[in-house]
């Protein structure tokens, strides 16, 4: 059983993941509910169409934009990397399948992807999948295992296939190797990790193996990417809504890399201006080279359910008029003031 008697689904989420991520599962006490972070993204199960927002409010998702990527390759230190790093106008996911796959171009499977090519689609996907398994020291194997159980069985890869994008996106994104031999340096040196946040991972073991140094890159990657979402995203929602800042808001789902929120129409604006302020607040991280600064990029969607089809999106904070107009849209007030509106 997985919906309460009043309707609503729960999570429970603990700080208990080795990176310092927030780790989500059904609440054991409760005997309801499901793990909120791994809802299906495949819109032809429509599984995220059943969570709506409150009764008059829209939903809102702030996502940090292609953040694990980001922060690798700012820790490596590779001047090839830090090229366009806080971009918003690259699609570093297309990027990625360029590196993975053969008979592409940026350009070519860019335009393809956003002319809605399925194929494209696919591997825009697949590219996203093929990097984080190089970031993370994965092998074709687990990969293949990664990808079946995140997709509870929907998605099947031959991990012949996996092991061979996996060498081929290496041979042509070497700064990601880069990154993981000042991690390797590192833990040998010190026996310790420490990120941005001045939180410290010990390795005590007498002898470190593969999945120790796995345990370090996921520690500066996808450990930054959850504190920074955490600390400037999710505990700034928190407070907000404590306080009642924003009446009647309500926090719905923490995934990772973005927060969502179910916001009454009149203080969206509001809403999003201050969370998005605060994730994208320059920060200082450590790496191969030089200490390096990166304003998170993070983007916006404002929808009427969580699988935000029909969205209205932006990259960057948007003019409040521009917002406004888009809330009146999905909200039913297109041509027309409403109530709410006029109260602004």
């Amino acid at each position: 059983r997985q919906v309460d008697e009043d309707g609503r689904v729960r999570s429970l989420y603990t700080p208990t993941a080795k990176t310092g991520r927030l780790r989500s599962r059904k609440p054991v006490k409760v005997g309801s509910g499901r793990n909120m972070q791994n809802v299906d993204a495949d819109q032809r199960h429509g599984m995220r169409r059943m969570f709506v927002p409150e009764p008059g409010q829209v939903l809102v998702q702030l996502d940090e934009s292609q953040a694990e990527d980001r922060i690798v390759d700012g820790k490596s230190g590779d001047p090839a990397a830090l090229v366009d790093l806080d971009s918003i106008v690259v699609d570093r996911h297309v990027q990625s399948a360029v590196a993975a796959f053969e008979g592409w171009t940026y350009g070519s499977l860019l335009e393809a992807y956003l002319g809605g090519d399925p194929e494209a689609t696919r591997r825009r996907q697949l590219g996203k999948k093929t990097r984080h398994a190089v970031n993370y020291g994965m092998e074709g194997a687990r990969m293949s295992e990664v990808a079946l159980i995140e997709s509870e069985g929907a998605l099947v890869l031959d991990p012949d296939e996996c092991t061979e994008w996996i060498t081929r996106m290496k041979e042509r994104m070497p700064w990601i190797s880069r990154f993981h031999e000042w991690v390797r340096r590192e833990m040998l040196e010190r026996r310790a990790l420490t990120d941005s946040w001045g939180w410290t991972c010990y390795f005590k073991g007498l002898r470190l193996g593969q999945e120790d140094y796995k345990e370090g890159y996921a520690w500066h990657g996808s450990g930054e990417v959850a504190r920074l979402m955490n600390q400037w995203g999710v505990v700034v929602v928190d407070r907000g809504i404590q306080a009642g800042r924003w009446p009647g808001a309500r926090l719905v789902q923490q995934g990772h890399d973005s927060v969502v929120a179910s916001v009454p129409p009149e203080s969206v604006w509001d809403f999003v201006r201050v969370v998005w302020e605060s994730l994208t607040q320059p920060r200082v991280y450590p790496g191969a080279g030089e200490p390096w600064t990166l304003a998170m990029p993070v983007g916006i969607k404002i929808g009427s359910d969580f699988s935000f089809q029909g969205s209205v999106e932006w990259k960057r904070l948007p003019e409040r008029r521009m917002m406004e107009e888009a809330v009146g849209g999905i909200m039913g007030c297109s041509g027309r003031r409403s109530r709410w509106w006029r109260s602004t």
